[in-house]
């Protein structure tokens, strides 16, 4: 019975969620963040497939949200770099 609720609903409630997550990042973010956030939309497909239904998750899936992952990361430092971040000493 949990089982069957967790396979029905958790899915959609997650979707739900992330695509909230998803519009407003595209509301709030530049172009190339905004590309990249297309990017990670099959990721909670994944992650959820993995952990509700206990698919395995191939290694060039797992690549594969790695480098979607550091693409994220340089995204962010770049922008960090070029507006600069504050020190509590200034």
């Amino acid at each position: 019975m949990i089982k069957g609720l967790l396979k029905d609903h958790v899915p959609n409630a997650v979707m739900a969620l992330w695509y909230w997550l998803f519009v407003r990042g595209l509301q709030r973010g530049q172009l190339a963040t905004t590309i990249t956030l297309s990017l990670t939309e099959p990721m909670p497909a994944a992650t959820l497939g993995v952990m509700v239904l206990g698919e395995q998750l191939t290694s060039s899936a797992f690549a594969g949200i790695c480098l979607i992952f550091i693409g994220l990361v340089i995204l962010n430092a770049q922008r960090f770099r070029l507006h600069g971040t504050k020190t509590s000493g200034e």
